[in-house]
């Protein structure tokens, strides 16, 4: 009897802890769709910024590549294997089941949450976020020589008020620090420093850890230098945007962004969408599946 009782006691627990688990999954979902719908509202003032940056400053003055492709849906499903990869990794991921009505709410968010986010993230990290990144990617080249200069600035400063009673070594200082300052200034540090950078380590980098499956985007000679760069860093925030996710889902968005970015590049805007979308939307009906399977067989 005690035994019994015990027992019961542990399955209302389990049970407890459950759906608690679950409330929790639907207040995340909640906050994600916030988060979107702020997110779509930042993409608006995007657009603006871009629009004004495209008619006076040309090197910004890039289309966003919404078709590139005359066939749509059969480029989309060139990229099956993703699906597939969606759908085998949502089932082997351990998932918490409960009440039906939880789950069923659960699979509802993550219909909206899918749908945003596969059109609001490629129109942002596949098309305007490349845009903000190329301009401050441009401005970190244009001032990179002006912040060693204040950097060295900064250490003389610090030297000075560090020998306050020798003056003639704060004055062999002073000296010294203006004359490097105003060298720095003057000298061409490798021509555009923050592009060689990229160009001599980040890219042979990107290509080493790859194996070469990025060379596509990198070397794509259709784009501009500064829109591939721009592109490439657009995708590091779109990986730290799904840091939430954990390191597995930390990694597999990097992944899948650079796949996405390669299909807007090669197919364009709306394949890449389309891709995101179903790709989202497969794994919250998976996961519905899932909970389902589980409800039935514990019922």
């Amino acid at each position: 009897m005690k035994k019994d009782l015990s027992e019961l006691k542990s399955s209302k627990w389990k049970s407890l802890f459950k759906q608690n688990r679950l409330d929790m999954e639907v207040m995340t979902s909640k906050l994600i769709l916030r988060l979107q719908l702020m997110a779509i509202g930042l993409l608006f003032i995007t657009y603006i910024s871009y629009l004004i940056f495209g008619r006076f400053f040309t090197d910004f003055n890039f289309p966003l590549l919404w078709n590139r492709t005359d066939d749509i849906w059969g480029s989309v499903m060139k990229y099956w294997y993703v699906f597939a990869w969606g759908v085998v990794v949502t089932i082997i991921i351990p998932i918490t089941n409960g009440r039906l009505s939880t789950t069923s709410k659960i699979f509802g968010l993550d219909m909206i949450k899918s749908t945003l986010a596969g059109v609001w993230e490629e129109i942002g990290f596949r098309g305007l976020f490349i845009f903000t990144s190329m301009i401050t990617i441009f401005l970190s080249n244009l001032f990179f020589k002006y912040v060693i200069v204040l950097i060295l600035g900064i250490l003389i400063l610090v030297l000075i008020f560090k020998v306050r009673k020798a003056n003639l070594i704060r004055i062999v200082f002073i000296i010294l620090g203006v004359a490097l300052m105003v060298t720095v200034i003057k000298a061409d540090l490798v021509g555009d420093p923050v592009y060689w950078i990229y160009k001599k380590i980040m890219f042979p980098i990107w290509h080493f850890v790859s194996f070469g499956l990025l060379d596509p985007i990198l070397y794509n000679k259709d784009f501009s230098f500064l829109f591939i760069v721009g592109a490439m860093s657009a995708n590091i925030k779109f990986r730290d945007g799904h840091k939430y996710q954990g390191l597995f889902g930390y990694v597999n968005a990097w992944i899948i962004g650079y796949i996405l970015l390669y299909t807007m590049m090669f197919y364009g805007l709306w394949v890449a969408i389309i891709i995101h979308v179903i790709y989202d939307v497969l794994i919250g009906l998976t996961r519905f599946i899932k909970r389902l399977i589980l409800y039935k067989s514990e019922g």
